[in-house]
């Protein structure tokens, strides 16, 4: 049996397909100083630079930094999808007073104050479009805001000690998880809560999401589909906390079914339109 073999000589050609290399160019400069001039003599060093996808363009409208070499000052506030640079003096006063405000939340003790507070933030946020109108020209401010104070801070006021403050927090909520990331961060704070080693942690998170089931009447569950994704998640936990390791929050879940029977018929409605 005999084979053939041929030998290709040419070789290939892969000039065309490379990339191009962009070369950053550098002059240095002498200078020549005199002993007078040593004592007064200064030095300023430029940072170059950066070549590559994302720095064409001036990113300085909204903030945001796609460098990780350049330091962080106090300007640069760093999110989930980068770092974001904006100073809190240079934002619309009402972005600063509802910044304030959701400081606040958590070291309020009295129920009346944190009522009152959470109806500014309802005029702001829903009737003002605040929220709505940062996420287009604040973004930076906005993404921090949403995954450091917004969310877990109204999360952490669904508790069913106080329905009053639960009436006005939980609206809130539901509009904010409808905007950009509000659904991601909601759905990240549900996973840790119903997922947490302490089992009181979990009996917490079965109560909260209890007393949104109550409070989201007049939401417009039907058109907001990211809503939809993120209330079912959470109920679908709730219903998963039924056959929990501890009898404390296992009771607490099953209790939660039996009052969801007697429920009126807009919310059983809601859940109805979560579970498809």
């Amino acid at each position: 049996m005999t084979a053939t073999v041929e030998t290709v000589s040419e070789q290939l050609d892969l000039a065309a397909i490379m990339p191009s290399e962009k070369v950053v160019t550098a002059v240095a400069r002498s200078v020549t100083l005199s002993d007078a001039d040593v004592a007064t003599a200064t030095v300023q060093v430029a940072k170059p630079n950066l070549v590559g996808p994302g720095s064409e363009g001036d990113r300085s409208g909204d903030g945001e930094d796609g460098g990780d070499e350049l330091e962080d000052g106090e300007d640069f506030w760093h999110t989930s999808v980068g770092k974001f640079k904006f100073a809190l003096d240079s934002l619309p006063q009402q972005l600063q007073y509802i910044h304030q405000l959701l400081k606040e939340l958590p070291n309020i003790e009295k129920p009346d104050i944190l009522y009152h507070m959470l109806q500014c933030l309802n005029i702001l946020a829903l009737h003002g479009d605040a929220l709505s109108k940062a996420a287009r020209d604040q973004r930076g401010f906005f993404i921090w805001c949403q995954e450091n104070l917004i969310i877990k801070n109204l999360w952490d006021l669904c508790n069913a000690e106080h329905s009053h403050i639960c009436e006005s927090g939980v609206p809130l909520l539901l509009h904010c998880i409808t905007l950009p990331h509000g659904s991601d961060v909601f759905w990240r704070i549900v996973q840790e809560a119903f997922h947490d080693s302490d089992w009181r942690v979990r009996f917490t998170a079965v109560e909260r999401v209890t007393v949104i089931t109550r409070f989201m009447d007049s939401t417009p569950l039907r058109s907001e589909v990211g809503l939809q994704t993120a209330l079912a998640t959470a109920f679908c936990h709730l219903i998963a906390s039924m056959d929990d390791i501890n009898v404390h929050v296992a009771q607490r879940a099953n209790l939660t079914k039996k009052c969801n029977k007697e429920l009126h018929t807009s919310e059983i409605g809601n859940i109805s339109v979560l579970l498809k």
